[in-house]
């Protein structure tokens, strides 16, 4: 018998039965309250969906505390990593924050520090009036407009050294220089109000220019030549350009969900956007986009934000701060505000600190990507290649509704899942690549299922991890333990008769 059969031979179980009923906690959310010069935290403590509670609602950051100043802080993102970073349209710099040692702050010193400072980059590219900004990939996007002359921009910055800051040399680069007041047109004239890196890798930007010269709405940047920069009119087109309404429109924030649809606040009209190609003839055409939600009564939608959990969050900065969560439960494309609408901070009700005056926020990084793909895959004999993905929120004691998946699975096929709390590994075995560190323990055998005869890639696995980690068979797997895994699967046409998917890295919460 071969080695690897002999082995897996005492593991030949029924797969456990799971729910597959995801499980999304209300994610961490970081605001900018630009009247009280602070980062305001909002957590879900007691579990009842809300943010009202008296710990529920603290000071993440607060510059009388803290040691660099802020004045106007606007965008607002955070890594995977745990950094947040903060552009402040005053004091035109971008400051990062971490707490580093897990007081719930970054007051401590060395938890702030600036990330980009003009004055101080080795390349001077000014920043006044930086508005919303996005992170992907290592890169982060800000939004700038030129206040007093001078160019309004997409900025990138990149911390390629590893320092911790994009002050160096080739670190900032105008990726886009939208309009440059020099040449005409005057200051106004382009007012980019935030910037994303879409679903298909292109550059979107949000213009609200207030003379004209510019159509407000989104436009679509693709870097044809692969420069690096983007020379307008060939690489720029208008994606989104609402129609005319009655009232003057004003484009706070937009973002993009898994789905590929857009969300975009209009403030002067009270109401939000949304719109997507779903001809996907790379263009928004007439029916592609609607009105999605609009308000009972005045309203002033600062930015929005799409969660892991199919659900829209919306900061509003009327009379009142406030939170929403809006979510389409019938699914009739547009949202009810009195049934698909819930207010999950209200600074009149909440028991904890209060907002002044809410600008840009973010949803927590680990709760929008719960895990993280690595390691490569190995081709299966009939020339598939797994990919690996999960659902819902990894958790030591829920008990369920966190999914470990791997699809493009040889059919009718048994397999189970390698895991570790050692770390990532990449070593050869059995033809593939072992992406865990070992030791590494399995789960019981699971069905790959799929088309029920023959030979295809239709099979795929699915493992609630937390009904595992909450039934209490390993004890190494509790709060805050990084756990890295990838699927093991049988392939009678490979040479070893095994198959081994990429690795899946993610971090256990309560």
């Amino acid at each position: 018998m071969h080695r690897t059969a002999l082995r897996f031979a005492p593991l030949l179980l029924a797969a456990p039965a799971f729910a597959q009923t995801p499980w999304w906690p209300r994610p961490d959310l970081y605001v900018n309250d630009s009247t009280n010069d602070r980062v305001t935290r909002l957590r879900d403590l007691d579990g009842d969906g809300l943010y009202l509670g008296a710990l529920e609602s603290t000071a993440f950051y607060d510059d009388t505390i803290g040691g660099f100043p802020l004045s106007n802080n606007i965008g607002i993102v955070q890594t995977r990593g745990g950094v947040v970073y903060v552009s402040d349209s005053s004091s035109d710099l971008v400051l990062g924050l971490a707490d580093t040692d897990g007081d719930g702050t970054a007051h401590t010193p060395g938890e702030a520090w600036i990330f980009y400072d003009p004055a101080s980059s080795a390349t001077l590219i000014p920043m006044p009036s930086s508005a919303n900004m996005d992170w992907h990939d290592g890169v982060l996007w800000v939004a700038v407009a030129q206040t007093s002359g001078g160019r309004d921009t997409i900025l990138r910055l990149e911390d390629l050294n590893a320092d911790g800051d994009a002050l160096d040399l080739g670190e900032s680069h105008e990726y886009f220089m939208i309009h440059d007041t020099s040449l005409g047109g005057g200051t106004g004239a382009s007012i980019p109000q935030d910037v994303h890196v879409g679903l298909d890798g292109k550059v979107y930007y949000l213009e609200t220019g207030s003379t004209g010269l510019f159509a407000k709405g989104v436009y679509q940047l693709d870097d044809l030549n692969q420069n690096g920069t983007i020379e307008a009119p060939a690489e720029v087109k208008p994606w989104f350009l609402p129609p005319t309404l009655p009232a003057t429109p004003f484009y706070w924030g937009f973002d993009q969900d898994a789905t590929g649809a857009w969300f975009m606040a209009d403030t002067g009209n009270e109401r939000i956007w949304r719109f997507r190609d779903d001809d996907g003839n790379g263009a928004i055409d007439p029916g592609e986009s609607s009105s999605w939600w609009i308000a009972p009564g005045t309203s002033l939608i600062w930015n929005v934000r799409c969660g892991a959990d199919g659900a829209l969050y919306a900061g509003e900065s009327q009379d009142n701060e406030r939170v929403f969560r809006m979510f389409d439960s019938n699914g009739d494309g547009t949202i009810q505000h009195a049934t698909e609408v819930t207010v999950l901070f209200d600074e009149l009700t909440t028991s904890g600190l209060t907002i002044g005056q809410l600008r840009g926020f973010n949803l927590e990084a680990r709760w929008l990507e719960p895990s993280e793909t690595y390691c490569s895959a190995q081709t299966n004999s009939l020339g598939c290649t797994s990919t690996m993905s999960s659902l819902g929120v990894p958790s030591a004691t829920h008990g369920s509704g966190f999914f470990v998946r791997a699809s493009s699975i040889r059919n009718q096929k048994s397999g189970l899942l390698f895991y570790s709390t050692f770390g990532r590994a990449s070593v050869p075995f059995s033809g593939g690549t072992m992406c865990v560190q070992g030791p590494p323990r399995r789960t019981p055998v699971l069905a790959s299922g799929g088309t029920p005869t023959g030979d295809d890639c239709t099979g795929s696995f699915s493992f609630d991890f937390n009904t595992y980690a909450a039934s209490g068979i390993d004890p190494a797997l509790v709060s805050g333990v990084t756990v890295n895994t990838q699927f093991w699967s049988r392939d009678s046409g490979a040479p070893a008769n095994t198959n081994l998917t990429g690795g899946l890295e993610f971090v256990l919460r309560n």
